[in-house]
């Protein structure tokens, strides 16, 4: 991602925040994030408001949910380097470890006095819509509505951009993956928002600007 690119986000997240009196210790702390996790916070958001336009939501709501997706992986400052740019999948006491993100990520939001819908929605994206998520087994609309929309954005981005241990898919094949999983993994109703939103809006900046992808 180019400097100017992630001017104008560092400049959205500081408008999100205007109302926070801690702001500007949230955004010092989001900028120790490494490069990989502040990119792809960036980029989810772009593929959050997506979604989150086809669905009936307040100013309230869509404010909350915007933060709530540049943050969702806050929690990962606490997260040792050496975990986060391993080149190898996790065994699994290092993947009990790295999960510990999302609450400590809520945990640091509720310290800051975020509100309580931003709070659940980073502690709760993670969840699977069956239940078989984590941290707590939710399923279906017991998941934040918050939560199961970053869920979407947060596969779909990994997915287009890969992993220190997997190669970037296409746009084509991260979809037919979502499909797969829609009902499973992801909340069916948003993953029909997502494919809309593509449909309609070709033009959109997490599709169209190659920066965001490097």
């Amino acid at each position: 991602m180019m400097f100017k690119e992630e001017q104008q986000a560092i400049d959205q997240l500081n408008q999100l925040l205007r109302p926070v009196q801690a702001k500007f210790e949230i955004v010092e702390l989001f900028l120790q994030l490494d490069n990989y996790t502040r990119f792809h916070s960036y980029r989810v958001k772009e593929i959050v408001f997506a979604i989150a336009t086809l669905q009936n939501l307040s100013t309230e709501q869509l404010t909350e949910l915007f933060l709530a997706a540049f943050l969702h992986d806050i929690g990962k400052v606490a997260i040792p380097d050496e975990l986060l740019n391993k080149n190898t999948r996790l065994n699994e006491k290092e993947l009990t470890y790295v999960r510990m993100h999302a609450k400590i990520g809520a945990d640091m939001c509720a310290m800051f006095k975020l509100p309580k819908t931003i709070v659940e929605a980073i502690r709760c994206h993670h969840e699977y819509f069956n239940g078989a998520g984590y941290p707590f087994g939710l399923s279906a609309t017991a998941i934040p509505l918050e939560s199961r929309i970053i869920a979407v954005a947060d596969a779909l981005d990994v997915m287009l951009v890969g992993r220190n241990y997997s190669k970037p898919r296409s746009l084509d094949d991260a979809i037919k993956i979502m499909m797969l999983n829609s009902g499973s993994q992801f909340d069916p109703v948003l993953v029909n928002s997502l494919l809309t939103s593509i449909k309609q809006n070709k033009s959109a900046v997490w599709m169209k600007n190659a920066q965001f992808y490097n």
